[in-house]
């Protein structure tokens, strides 16, 4: 679910709560003077490539909470944020989370946004952290303010994160960074049934402190991995789809989108396993066969990707490259006559209604919606003419105008 950049405006808004809450009179509470609280960051200590955890927030505190809101940053080489269907997200979708406790009390509110990469994180919005965005407001109900009071501690919120798959570093971490004082943002009351007694908060005011979390991530698997700081993704298919298929998954969103001679192109064409190798990676031992197509020149969509331990072909991969269907590594007229031919069937292929049948096929998909139709072909069709690029973040599904 995508949120619109006016709401991302209102949510990271400073004077948020007092345009939210419904009173009809409002005046400046004053603050006791002792105000604190202490967040603790949990969740399992070792984890496995491709495992999804949950994180639970524990927060304490000796006031009444009418609003906060905090950045949860993580190691963005280790983990992913997903949604509910298990995709990653990209900046500024919805990320759903789980609330317990004076949380989920009546008129209140919560959200969450993958904020990775916003200029309001500062150092932290560069390729080395992932963000998450949290907010709550408790609401006016039944003439007393919903507060969040937890003196003795409370599980809070909750959210989960995927180890990605083939990750290389055997640590990741998952924190709040305190740092970053003009994100976060709270509100308290003197009296919760009084709603004329509230007041805003900051770092100076209110005493903070955070316990992060580290997970171990068990890398000692043979198997393929992304190189670190790199866009690429390895989509991999679960053990009955793999069975199904006959391989296991496919490679992706390699390179920039730029173009290449005299050709419209969607990513940079990469010639040769050393150019391979700095985005995706062999781990655990294992080593990594790539084979190219009958008269391929370049390592684009239909190149298979052999993970080889101890001489025995352990898994393999495809490489697509969305919008060049013949693997060449661009996106032209050919690819045009091609698609016209897959979204009717045509006898010359073997392409079917699923499409991840084939990587040919996948890369069809021009529009990300996992299926090939006569939409794609406008976008491709567009695409050989310059008129489009086409985003090989295959979740994003964004086709960018020249």
């Amino acid at each position: 679910m995508k949120i619109t950049r006016k709401i991302l405006a209102a949510f990271l808004a400073i004077l948020f709560v007092a345009g939210t809450l419904s009173f009809s009179a409002f005046a400046e509470g004053t603050p006791v003077g002792s105000e604190s609280m202490q967040v603790v960051i949990n969740s399992q200590l070792q984890a496995e490539p491709g495992e999804v955890i949950t994180v639970t927030i524990n927060g304490t505190n000796n006031y009444y909470a009418a609003n906060m809101r905090w950045p949860i940053i993580y190691t963005k080489s280790v983990f992913e944020l997903i949604d509910e269907y298990g995709h990653p997200t990209t900046q500024e979708d919805y990320v759903p989370i789980t609330v317990a406790g004076q949380l989920t009390a009546p008129g209140s509110s919560v959200s969450a946004i993958d904020a990775t990469g916003k200029s309001e994180l500062g150092d932290f919005s560069n390729n080395k952290y992932g963000a998450l965005l949290f907010q709550w407001v408790g609401n006016y109900n039944n003439g007393v303010v919903n507060c969040y009071t937890a003196p003795s501690g409370s599980n809070c919120i909750s959210f989960q994160l995927r180890v990605k798959e083939g990750v290389t570093s055997d640590k990741g971490t998952i924190q709040i960074p305190s740092e970053l004082t003009e994100i976060f943002y709270y509100q308290a009351m003197n009296n919760p049934a009084d709603p004329s007694t509230i007041y805003t908060m900051n770092s100076q005011t209110c005493a903070m402190s955070f316990t992060n979390c580290s997970v171990n991530i068990n890398t000692n698997v043979p198997d393929i991995g992304v190189v670190a700081e790199t866009s690429t993704i390895i989509e991999r298919f679960s053990e009955s789809d793999a069975a199904y298929y006959g391989f296991n998954g496919y490679i992706y969103n390699m390179g920039d989108y730029e173009y290449y001679q005299s050709h419209y192109l969607i990513s940079y064409p990469i010639f040769s396993e050393e150019e391979m190798l700095s985005y995706i990676q062999p781990v655990g031992g294992a080593s990594l066969v790539f084979t190219l197509m009958d008269g391929q020149y370049a390592y684009s969509t239909g190149t298979r990707v052999d993970v080889v331990y101890e001489g025995v072909t352990i898994a393999t991969y495809y490489i697509v490259v969305f919008g060049d269907i013949n693997g060449d590594g661009v996106c032209d007229g050919t690819d045009v006559n091609l698609i016209d031919c897959a979204t009717q069937y045509l006898y010359d292929f073997s392409y079917s209604s699923d499409v991840r049948s084939n990587p040919q096929y996948y890369a069809c998909d021009a529009s990300g919606d996992d299926s090939c139709d006569g939409g794609d072909y406008i976008y491709i069709e567009a695409i050989s003419n310059g008129d489009y690029l086409i985003s090989q973040d295959r979740y994003c599904s964004v086709i960018d105008f020249e």
